[in-house]
């Protein structure tokens, strides 16, 4: 017989419950993450994620959440770092490889097929854990704009608005009301509904590429406790 912390300990067996509870871990690491939130419209897809704090200190390059993964193609994460990273570089080589062998854009949804399958496999097999990172992905390709999700189970949806990160059921209803005419009013409004102060980076992507990035400064928010 199995006791509760043999349950707890290996993402290969289900508690009676039916619970893998290394996901579950996993997704309550994304819960401490910083928010980040994307949109998409028939015309552009916005992407902003909040900067952590210490990014006082550091060079901006180092604590920015946002990464692009071709030209038109970004994503940005929340949770553990370096769990990030390592699925956007699983991206970043899976999108060269698509390239190198077609020699055309990879789709959106061809790249989150192929992350959705690598993060699935990390919840089969002793020895190794799931990723404690959750990707918006969002942008442009050859069938037009898209925005997905793609969490530590290996679940990618397809979606017109998300939030990942701390307080991002709370912010959930306000992104239907973004206003490309009150980008900056908007998005402000969202993250100070979570946080006291900060900076977010902004992104706006067009079929084209990069139409805007930007910083935007808040106070005056949530008191965080």
């Amino acid at each position: 017989m199995f006791s509760k912390d043999d349950y707890d300990i290996t993402p290969t067996v289900y508690s009676p419950d039916g619970r893998i509870f290394q996901v579950e871990y996993a997704r309550e690491a994304i819960k401490r993450g910083a928010l980040g939130i994307g949109v998409r419209s028939p015309e552009w897809v916005v992407l902003a994620s909040l900067r952590p704090e210490e990014g006082r200190l550091i060079e901006k390059e180092y604590v920015k959440k946002q990464y692009f993964i071709t030209r038109r193609i970004v994503a940005i994460t929340s949770g553990l770092i370096a769990d990030g990273r390592i699925l956007v570089d699983i991206l970043r080589e899976r999108a060269q490889e698509e390239w190198l062998t077609y020699g055309e854009e990879a789709t959106i949804s061809s790249l989150v097929k192929w992350l959705c399958r690598i993060c699935e496999l990390y919840t089969r097999f002793e020895g190794i854990r799931p990723f404690g990172a959750a990707l918006l992905i969002g942008g442009f390709d050859a069938t037009g704009p898209h925005l997905y999700d793609v969490d530590p189970s290996g679940v990618g949806r397809e979606v017109k608005a998300w939030a990942i990160g701390r307080g991002s059921e709370e912010v959930l209803p306000e992104l239907e009301k973004i206003d490309m005419q009150k980008l900056k009013e908007d998005i402000r409004k969202i993250f100070k509904m979570v946080y006291e102060k900060g900076v977010v980076d902004v992104i706006v992507l067009s079929k084209e590429g990069v139409i805007s990035q930007e910083e935007i400064r808040f106070s005056g928010g949530r008191k965080e406790g």
